[in-house]
């Protein structure tokens, strides 16, 4: 088989992974996101925390964003969970103890995580073409969003080595990672920037932050309409810049191109 047909076989391959992940993802312009599931989370939150349920209230945000994640594979949900636990464990041990070996080992715990999902496939593939070998590749699936959460997470631990941080609950730092509006896409936003904000005790609903709520959310959502939709799909079929099968426009535009 040629190199062209190669790619030609790799680029017709590509829409039918694009349209799989749309189709099964919560995406934040989904009507089950705009109209039952952000409804749902913001009413159950505010209501919680006005009856001083705030344990609840946190709860309720780290199922519902649990929901978020596991809506596109079920199973990945496990892999978060296991993630989450073993860097809590090394959490407490480096407030605890401040050995560096606990450091060493949470980030080599991730970066393996990581690199197997990642770059199993590729680097197989790459040995048996350069050695002539056989190995089979295991068509891993990437989860969603594990190079955020996997970095959240060794960011958390170097600020806890750092002093930065003291030994945190175990809701707070289920709910630091697992956030919904940040697990798929990112930013990998640090703990002193997130903490502070699921410690406030805020229960007031006013017309200033409906307004600026909803100004931030439209203003997302058209960007991803109008940007990507339209334009973007536009430009990829207009302008062809083609490697290895895939188009540099398409990877660049593409939200899942941002991982």
């Amino acid at each position: 088989m040629s190199w062209d047909l190669r790619n030609r076989n790799k680029k017709q391959q590509i829409p039918v992974r694009v349209s799989a992940e749309l189709e099964y993802n919560m995406l934040f312009n989904s009507y089950i996101f705009i109209f039952l599931f952000l409804p749902l989370v913001l009413a159950g939150y505010y209501f919680l925390n006005s009856i001083k349920k705030y344990t609840a209230a946190q709860v309720l945000v780290i199922g519902m964003s649990c929901w978020f994640y596991a809506y596109f594979n079920l199973s990945y949900l496990l892999l978060l969970g296991v993630s989450v636990a073993v860097n809590y464990f090394f959490h407490c041990r480096i407030c605890g103890e401040r050995k560096r070996g606990c450091l060493i080992a949470g980030g080599s715990f991730n970066l393996l995580l990581l690199c197997y999902f990642k770059y199993f496939d590729f680097f197989t593939e790459n040995i048996n073409a350069v050695f002539g070998t056989s190995f089979l590749l295991r068509n891993i699936m990437l989860p969603l969003g594990i190079s955020f959460f996997t970095f959240t997470q060794i960011a958390f631990l170097m600020e806890a080595y750092g002093g930065k941080l003291h030994k945190v609950p175990i809701l707070s730092y289920g709910l630091y990672v697992s956030f919904f509006p940040k697990i798929m896409q990112g930013p990998i936003a640090l703990p002193g920037e997130m903490l502070p904000q699921f410690e406030k005790r805020d229960t007031r609903v006013s017309w200033e932050k409906i307004y600026k709520s909803f100004y931030l959310f439209v203003l997302g959502l058209s960007k991803k309409v109008l940007l990507w939709k339209s334009g973007g799909l536009w430009l990829c079929q207009s302008v062809r810049f083609k490697y290895v099968g895939w188009d540099h426009c398409d990877a660049f535009l593409h939200p899942s191109a941002l991982f």
